[in-house]
C-alpha cells in the first residue's frame, strides 16, 4: 500500500479498513497517485484547537477518473470519518461515486453510498441501473433500512443511493458489513462501467461538468462537515480544504486528460 497515511489511524477501526481497501483497489487498477499541498495531505490540529481531529488524504487519477479521493479522519471520543469520492473526467456522462461513513465511540452512526447522476432529472445510464438495482434490493433484503437523506444530498444523490443508520447492539456489525458490501459493489461496477465508449459526450458538451459543479456546491452546504473541520483547523484552512481538496470542481475544471 503506497498510501501510508492510513497507518496513522487507529488500528482496526472500520473506517481505516475500508479506506485501505478503496486505495488498494485504485492501485491494483493502475491509478496514479496525485500530489496535494503539504498542508492538506496530513492535517493535524493546532495546539489551541477546539477539537483534536487528524486527517489523512490520498488522491489518485486515471484515464477515466480525474480525481479519486479518499479522506480518513479521526479524533476525540472515537470520532471517525471516511469520505470517498471519484470524479470522472467530465467528457463522460458517468456518475460520481461517493461514500461517507461517520462513527463515534466505536459505533458507526451514518453510512451513505451512491453513484451520483450527472443528469438534471437524476437518472442514471441504463447500464448502471441494470447492474446495480439488484444489488440495492439485495442490501435492503439483508435488513438495512434506509434513512432520510441530509438536506444537502436530496438534489444530487440518485435512485441507487443507500443512506442508513446502522442499528445499535448485536445487529450493528451485520448492518455495517452489509453497507460496505453494497458500497464496494457500487465502486467496482462504476470503475467497470464508467469507461464505456457510449458515455463519451460531444466535445462541446458541458452537461457532466455542470452536474459535477452542482454536486460540489451542494456538498459545500454540509454545515456539519464544515463546523467539525473548523474546530480543528480554523475557518480559513477549512474553506481552502473543502474547496481545493474535497469538492474542487468549478466551471474551469478540465474536462479531459491533457
Amino acid at each position: 500500500l503506497a498510501w501510508r497515511g492510513a497507518e496513522r489511524a487507529p488500528e482496526g477501526s472500520t473506517t481505516r479498513r475500508a479506506a485501505e481497501a478503496f486505495v488498494a483497489r485504485w492501485e491494483a487498477a493502475g491509478a496514479r497517485a496525485s500530489a496535494l499541498p503539504a498542508a492538506m495531505t496530513s492535517m493535524r490540529p493546532g495546539k489551541d484547537a477546539e477539537a483534536k481531529l487528524s486527517v489523512e488524504n490520498a488522491v489518485y487519477e486515471s484515464d477515466v477518473f480525474r480525481k479519486m479521493h479518499c479522506e480518513l479522519a479521526w479524533g476525540d471520543g472515537g470520532f471517525e470519518v471516511l469520505h470517498v469520492v471519484m470524479y470522472p473526467w467530465a467528457e463522460r456522462a458517468a456518475p460520481v461515486f461517493a461514500a461517507d461513513v461517520v462513527g463515534f465511540g466505536g459505533r458507526v452512526s451514518l453510512c451513505i453510498a451512491d453513484v451520483a447522476p450527472v443528469t438534471k432529472d437524476l437518472s442514471l445510464p441504463r447500464s448502471y441501473v441494470d447492474a446495480l438495482a439488484p444489488e440495492l434490493e439485495r442490501a435492503l433484503g439483508d435488513g438495512l433500512t434506509r434513512r432520510e437523506l441530509p438536506d444537502w444530498g436530496r438534489a444530487i444523490l440518485g435512485p441507487l443511493c443507500l443512506c442508513v443508520g446502522p442499528k445499535v447492539g448485536d445487529d450493528a456489525r451485520a448492518d455495517v458489513d452489509a453497507f460496505f458490501r453494497y458500497a464496494f459493489k457500487l465502486h467496482d461496477a462504476n470503475c467497470a462501467l464508467a469507461s464505456a465508449p457510449e458515455l463519451i459526450l460531444p466535445s462541446d458538451s458541458s452537461v457532466a461538468l455542470d452536474a459535477q459543479v452542482r454536486f460540489c456546491e451542494r456538498q459545500l452546504e454540509n454545515v456539519k462537515t464544515r463546523r467539525a473541520l473548523e474546530r480543528a483547523f480554523g475557518v480559513d484552512l477549512t474553506d481552502r480544504y473543502m474547496r481545493q481538496v474535497l469538492f474542487d470542481v468549478t466551471p474551469s475544471t478540465p474536462r479531459r486528460p491533457s
